[in-house]
């Protein structure tokens, strides 16, 4: 007996859900068609979206990570996770002052987020603003979320001869 065909799955949180389950086993290519397909039915779903530049940049396809997270940001203009994310493109790319500024933007939005205060510093390090970048580092170090394995990392680049 032929089983009939299943149905498309049309519904886009399934495919988001899916994508999630294949990038977290490391199938990056599989989760970026899942990915693709919940933003085919939700184009304007920022978490699928936001998943999918994830997918494509540790696919190491950067242009096409730069692209959508463009896109990502004109959906969610007030998003200071993709502002730091996108700063951390701008930064692998050689544009400090730009990256700078979309730090600067995502801890305005939110004004305790450890990764982008010491991305922030890298940036004005990367920029030759010594000063910037070590009070940078040492506020990141006083947040709260500090006490995790990064603050390590903060107190290494503040060190003297850094």
């Amino acid at each position: 007996m032929v089983r009939p065909s299943p149905k498309p799955r049309r519904d886009p949180d399934l495919h988001y859900n899916r994508g999630v389950e294949l990038h977290r086993a490391g199938k990056l290519s599989e989760a970026e068609a899942e990915y693709c397909a919940a933003l085919t039915l939700a184009p304007d779903d920022k978490d699928a979206l936001n998943n999918l530049t994830v997918a494509l940049r540790q696919q190491g396809r950067e242009a096409e990570t730069f692209a959508l997270m463009q896109r990502l940001l004109a959906l969610v203009p007030d998003d200071a996770a993709a502002h730091n994310n996108y700063g951390i493109l701008l930064l692998a790319r050689g544009e400090p002052g730009e990256a700078a500024a979309h730090f600067t933007r995502a801890l305005a939005l939110s004004p305790g987020m450890v990764q982008a205060m010491n991305n922030l510093g890298n940036a004005r390090a990367a920029l030759g603003e010594r000063a910037g970048a070590a009070a940078a580092l040492a506020r990141a170090l006083a947040l709260p979320g500090a006490a995790d394995g990064r603050a390590a990392a903060l107190r290494a680049q503040l060190a003297p001869g850094h």
